[in-house]
């Protein structure tokens, strides 16, 4: 039986993270300029939900895991790299999951002047999915995907901590690794970031919480999945 994913409580877990944040930064001083949280390394825990979309013809011989992923991650400037990797158990084996992507995020002032902390985003995306299938003779999933999109970004700051919530939406053109299927893939991601520059670790902790949001519709019906990725990571910035 295909197994049907609930996306509320991740979605909340977000919102219990931005609520605070927002109402602390109704006390961060009126007109600085937006924070500068640009160049860090991180690594977390992730959590991964990969299940088959609505209809998949492979019904429960499809690929279906839950797992935690360790999770590294690198922004400089306008770039942010992400890779994932974990295991999941089925039918008495281990099975291999990668998650790898790439951001380049172009910034610009709304409602005019730098010193607004409302910034929109124009995106360029791209990410690689593997998931090993269980049993013998299955393929896994095996996709590439790239493509363009737009956002919106608030940054402020304090005396102390610096504060950048941001949300985005992709859409990519997608094809398997070795082979000549492509299709379409919808991406929604969400980020939530505190940057502490005055602890004395390099030139400070930075610490988030991110989601993605992703599903695949390929040329080959068998390719039909939908994947959340959210987790909390603790950084240093450089």
């Amino acid at each position: 039986m295909i197994r049907r994913t609930v996306l509320l409580q991740p979605h909340l877990l977000m919102l219990a993270l931005l609520a605070p944040l927002s109402a602390h930064a109704q006390y961060l001083e009126p007109g600085m300029r937006p924070a500068e949280i640009s160049r860090f390394f991180s690594a977390g825990a992730s959590f991964r939900q990969f299940v088959p979309r609505s209809g998949h013809p492979l019904g429960p011989d499809a690929i279906s895991y839950h797992a935690v992923m360790p999770t590294l991650g690198l922004r400089q400037g306008p770039v942010e790299f992400l890779a994932a990797y974990g295991r999941y158990e089925r039918e008495g084996e281990s099975h291999e999951a990668i998650l790898a992507a790439a951001t380049f995020a172009m910034e610009f002032p709304l409602a005019g002047g730098p010193r607004y902390p409302l910034r929109g985003l124009v995106l360029l995306t791209t990410d690689y999915t593997k998931s090993e299938a269980p049993g013998p003779g299955r393929e896994a999933f095996n996709v590439a995907s790239l493509g363009v999109g737009a956002g919106m970004a608030y940054r402020t700051s304090g005396r102390s901590v610096q504060v950048a919530l941001s949300a985005a939406a992709s859409a990519q053109y997608s094809f398997e690794g070795f082979r000549t299927g492509s299709g379409f893939s919808p991406l929604l991601m969400g980020d939530a970031v505190v940057a502490l520059p005055g602890v004395p670790v390099l030139d400070g902790l930075v610490a988030g919480y991110r989601l993605r949001w992703q599903q695949w519709s390929m040329s080959d019906d068998r390719l039909r999945y939908r994947s959340l990725f959210h987790g909390p990571w603790l950084g240093v910035s450089f």
